[in-house]
């Protein structure tokens, strides 16, 4: 530091010069050096606890003196305050298990230990699917803790799925760095792709309810099935309406559906189906198009429906229509 000491014109020359401080903790100032060779610069050498730096503000005034003998007028406040602060600052990245967004939310908790100088900025870094180091994705040089990682994206302008991992340095304002970091603090994985499903069901029934049985799948890199919802257009209605829900969903599974009843008698027509599924990324499978549609069954044979379509892509949701045939002028029940 330096005290600017000067002697006014006609001048003796300064003669000598006191540096007065108050540490962490007093409550007055003492006297830390004297320059007797009458220099303004001091190197002011901070207390020690523990072999470490005792942190905190240290708060400085100076008294000079000339040579004829004058004496600068005593001082109680101090002229400049400085803060030491040795202790480098924390961060923890964390953010969710799964996105489907394209944008992952990462938060750094960055903290600086009081007394605190104060985070002055924070690195983000990733390791994207595929890479075998990280690399600096972005610096909050405000020293704030949120980031919004945008997804890089394929060719075909989506954003490409997998594991993105992060871990995060805080700097402070004092000039103290976080540590190095070499591991994932946080890994989210990005599934953008909505997952798909097939219900099947026998194209006659007689019996008072109808066994749906369904197939499904999430495409890979897979944040796994979700939930299967099972959709139905009962006779003449004007809609689908969701049924059923499997919650805990396997590559395969089944839904018994109730035939509703009026009065004694079961509802006789024709039932639709489709199944809906959603994944643990919250991605949700579109609603189907038009259910394939199949005849009534004849004395000739039951009704056969079409399958799915072939050609590249993920399995087609396809619903079936599903014969009640209790009909007297169709087929009689025995």
């Amino acid at each position: 530091m330096d005290a600017h000491a000067a002697d006014a014109s006609p001048s003796s020359g300064v003669s000598s010069v006191e540096l007065y401080v108050e540490k962490p903790g007093d409550s007055s100032f003492t006297l830390a050096h004297t320059n007797t060779d009458g220099s303004s610069s001091f190197n002011y050498t901070v207390p020690t606890s523990s072999g470490k730096p005792v942190n905190g503000n240290y708060s400085f005034y100076t008294i000079a003196h000339d040579t004829a003998g004058n004496n600068e007028a005593a001082k109680s406040a101090a002229e400049t305050t400085t803060l030491e602060d040795t202790v480098a600052p924390t961060s923890g990245a964390t953010s969710a298990q799964l996105d489907n967004s394209g944008t992952i939310a990462v938060n750094a908790h960055a903290a600086d230990a009081s007394p605190s100088s104060g985070v002055s900025s924070v690195e983000l870094y990733v390791k994207k699917p595929g890479d075998s180091a990280f690399s600096l994705a972005h610096t909050n040089s405000d020293g704030s803790s949120a980031f919004n990682y945008s997804v890089p994206l394929d060719e075909g302008k989506a954003p490409v799925n997998g594991d993105y991992s992060f871990y995060t340095i805080a700097h402070d304002t004092a000039g103290n760095d976080e540590a190095a970091k070499t591991g994932a603090e946080t890994t989210t994985l990005e599934d953008t792709v909505k997952p798909a499903s097939q219900a099947t069901a026998p194209a006659t029934n007689n019996d008072a309810s109808i066994d749906v049985s369904y197939s499904a799948s999430d495409h890979s890199p897979s944040s796994a099935l979700d939930s299967v919802e099972l959709w139905v257009k009962v006779p003449n209605g004007s809609g689908y309406s969701k049924t059923a829900t499997d919650s805990t969903p396997g590559a395969s599974g089944s839904f018994t559906y109730t035939v509703p009843t009026s009065g004694a008698a079961t509802v006789d027509g024709t039932y639709s189906f489709y199944t809906i599924s959603t994944d643990k990324a919250g991605n949700r499978e579109s609603v189907p198009g038009a259910p394939e549609s199949l005849e009534p069954a004849s004395s000739a044979g039951p009704a056969s429906g079409l399958g799915p379509a072939s050609g590249p892509g993920p399995v087609r949701n396809l619903s079936r229509e599903l014969q009640n045939f209790w009909r007297a002028n169709t087929v009689r029940r025995s």
